[in-house]
């Protein structure tokens, strides 16, 4: 008796090992993650360590300012681009957010303007043709103290009636 209960013991054992070893699978078969897809980033910081600048954008320092203390930062930064409208205000309209500014208003077609806030600050992005020809535009990206809320109306409807 001890002998049957012995053998159906080692029989089962057999049994369970061959059941787990096949349930594997031949390696060639076994799951292998598919690595994510790296993504390059499509933009990069400049000056204003929370305003991603898209690439392909070309810093006209010469028609850019930044006024630079312990505590503040603020100015306006010019670029060059062969981009298309629709993509530099589509990338600006993504990326944004995601550095916690937050969209006001938006104002579109002969003079693109963006104007953002966030916590102490205002950003006005200005996109434009350039007067070299419709296949050139300029980007003026203007960023300033929240408390210059007024400065920054009086800027924009100067900006409008250009």
């Amino acid at each position: 008796m001890k002998t049957r209960v012995g053998i159906w013991l080692i029989l089962s054992l057999c049994l369970e090992v061959f059941i787990v070893s096949s349930c594997r699978g031949p390696a060639r078969l076994r799951y292998k993650p598919v690595p994510e897809e790296v993504i390059p980033p499509s933009g990069s910081y400049l000056d204003f360590e929370d305003i991603q600048i898209p690439n392909g954008l070309t810093l006209e320092r010469n028609k850019s300012y930044l006024y630079v203390t312990e505590s503040l930062k603020t100015g306006m930064l010019s670029f060059k681009t062969s981009r298309p409208v629709d993509e530099v205000l589509a990338y600006f309209t993504e990326n944004m957010p995601r550095d916690n500014w937050e969209s006001v208003s938006v104002f579109k077609f002969r003079k693109n303007i963006m104007l953002y806030r966030k916590a102490g600050k205002n950003c006005l992005i200005i996109i434009e043709e350039s007067a070299e020809g419709p296949d050139q535009l300029v980007v003026e990206i203007w960023v300033s103290p929240q408390g210059a809320s007024k400065k920054t109306e009086s800027l924009l409807k100067k900006i409008i009636k250009k």
